[in-house]
């Protein structure tokens, strides 16, 4: 791996470390779909003029369904799974039920991608993460009924990142500008929440905490991060 490699793997690692315990804080007050449609929102309001500047949203026309396939995946429905399941679990179990995306895209690539294909090391590597997996989480849930469903809703959202990762990796996306891309996933989420998000708007203005929370989530673990994961994945 380049050294660019590498940058982008520490970028994206520290980046999307942060985001679950200011989605716990956030989630504490309004609905997750209010929080998913205001991270993406704020990503949108961020991304759009600098797409729009360097041209990178003509090429995006031709693969809108595409793009809204892959919206649904990565961001809607992966957000919004998230954000369900961090009311029933910790921040802490969430990062840990997340870090099983790696294994499932192996386990995906069995059938669907050959260059990703585990064999040898490899699958030695992926048999001791799922073992550690399972370990973790009989310690962490034990058999409380509300953190399972937390935990089902997790792992679902890491299916979708798994998902949305190979998705990246082929035709036509990866040949797609990132900027572009990561502007049009958070444009078209803003739109197809939107509706749901103003059915389920709080009774009154959320406090500093939560309002802090969102701003972090749609700045730094939104608009900053789903353009170095594009181009994490396009390099590596």
């Amino acid at each position: 791996m380049t050294r660019k490699g590498w940058l982008l793997f520490i970028a994206i690692s520290v980046i999307w470390g942060i985001p679950y315990l200011f989605i716990k804080i956030a989630v504490r007050e309004l609905d997750p779909a209010v929080v998913v449609f205001a991270r993406a929102a704020i990503a949108t309001a961020v991304l759009l003029p600098l797409a729009a500047s360097r041209k990178m949203l003509r090429p995006l026309h031709r693969q809108w369904l595409t793009l809204l396939f892959f919206s649904l995946i990565h961001m809607i429905g992966s957000f919004l799974l998230i954000g369900y399941g961090e009311q029933y679990v910790s921040s802490s179990l969430t990062s840990l039920l997340l870090a099983a995306n790696p294994l499932l895209v192996a386990l995906l690539a069995v059938g669907f991608e050959k260059r990703e294909r585990i064999n040898g090391p490899r699958l030695l590597g992926l048999l001791i993460g799922m073992l550690g997996l399972v370990v973790l989480l009989g310690f962490d849930v034990g058999g409380n009924g509300q953190q399972w469903l937390g935990v089902a809703f997790l792992l679902l959202a890491a299916l979708g990142y798994a998902i949305s990762t190979l998705l990246l990796n082929r035709p036509p996306l990866v040949e797609l500008p990132r900027i572009g891309v990561a502007t049009a996933e958070c444009a078209i989420t803003t739109i197809v929440l939107l509706p749901l998000a103003v059915s389920r708007l709080p009774s009154r203005i959320p406090d500093l905490d939560v309002l802090s929370s969102l701003l972090v989530l749609g700045l730094i673990c939104t608009a900053l991060a789903l353009p170095t994961y594009f181009a994490r994945i396009k390099q590596v």
